[in-house]
């Protein structure tokens, strides 16, 4: 009998570390997953910058400077999401060139506009934010000051 409970015991014991080991696998395996989130996260923060940005030199050599406005701040969002940031100095003086030439009173669709602002506010909500604060709010507020929402076009 007491060979018996010694064997179960032995068995859980056993069982256990069995347990313990699957454990650890796990919780490498989850960091293992967690480190390519972040990389694929990052991959994609840095391709939605360098292709808005690309659309935002675009629209600013054709003179649509509200648009050139619209792909700056969304790669500016994209670029300061990342854990090293892109291009800040060139984006912020691409949003400042952008509204610097946009006329005032300048009628602006619906969906850019709203994009501005929903680009806005998640840049504010960044960590990284004070960065950027003075010359941002700068700009961002010339912009509100030119546009101007338009609900019909």
């Amino acid at each position: 009998m007491d060979l018996i409970k010694e064997l179960t015991i032995l068995k859980n014991i056993i069982n256990a570390l069995e347990i313990k080991r699957k454990l650890a696998e796990i919780e490498t395996i989850k960091a293992s997953i967690s480190k390519q989130e972040r990389m694929m996260t990052d991959n994609n923060h840095k391709a939605q910058h360098l292709i808005t940005y690309t659309f935002a030199a675009n629209s600013y050599s054709d003179k649509e400077y509200a648009e050139a406005y619209r792909y700056g701040i969304h790669s500016l969002l994209s670029s300061m999401s990342l854990d090293k940031p892109l291009n800040i100095d060139l984006l912020l003086r691409l949003l400042e060139d952008s509204v610097s030439n946009m006329p005032n009173g300048l009628n602006v669709n619906k969906e850019l506009y709203d994009h501005v602002l929903k680009c806005d506010r998640e840049i504010r909500e960044l960590n990284n934010y004070s960065y950027i604060k003075r010359d941002y709010e700068s700009y961002f507020s010339m912009y509100i000051r030119k546009a101007t929402r338009d609900d019909s076009i």
